[in-house]
C-alpha cells in the first residue's frame, strides 16, 4: 500500500463522510473501496465510509511491521553504541597496560 492509501484508510478507521470523488484522493478512495478495505455505511449517510474488517486488519498488520522495524533500528543503534564503548575501553586498557610502570610510579610519587 502507498502512503496516501494508508493515510486515507487511517482517516476512515472510525468512519467519515466522503464526497470528493473527482480529486486525487477520490481515486485512492475508489481503490480502497474496490479492494474491500473500506465499506459504505448507508445507515449514517449515503457518503459515509468506514474501514472494513479487512481494512482494520491491514492497518493492524502495518502497525506491527512498523513497530518491528522501529525495534530493529533501536537494537542496531544500541549495538553500535556498545561497539564504540568497547573500542574506547580497549584503547584505554591498551594504553594503561603499555604504560603500566609509568602510571604506578606517578601514582606512588604522590604519596612521597
Amino acid at each position: 500500500m502507498t502512503k496516501e492509501q494508508i493515510e486515507l484508510l487511517t482517516k476512515y478507521k472510525n468512519g467519515k463522510d466522503f464526497s470528493e470523488w473527482c480529486t486525487p484522493s477520490g481515486s485512492v478512495m475508489r481503490y480502497l473501496l474496490e479492494a474491500g478495505l473500506i465499506e459504505s455505511d448507508c445507515t449514517v449517510s449515503p457518503n459515509f465510509f468506514r474501514a472494513s474488517q479487512k481494512g482494520l486488519s491491514e492497518l493492524s498488520r502495518l502497525e506491527e511491521v512498523t513497530n518491528e522495524n522501529s525495534r530493529k533500528k533501536r537494537e542496531k543503534k544500541l549495538d553500535r553504541i556498545f561497539q564504540i564503548f568497547l573500542l574506547i575501553l580497549g584503547f584505554i586498557l591498551g594504553v594503561a597496560a603499555e604504560h603500566f610502570g609509568t602510571i604506578v610510579e606517578s601514582f606512588l610519587s604522590l604519596f612521597r
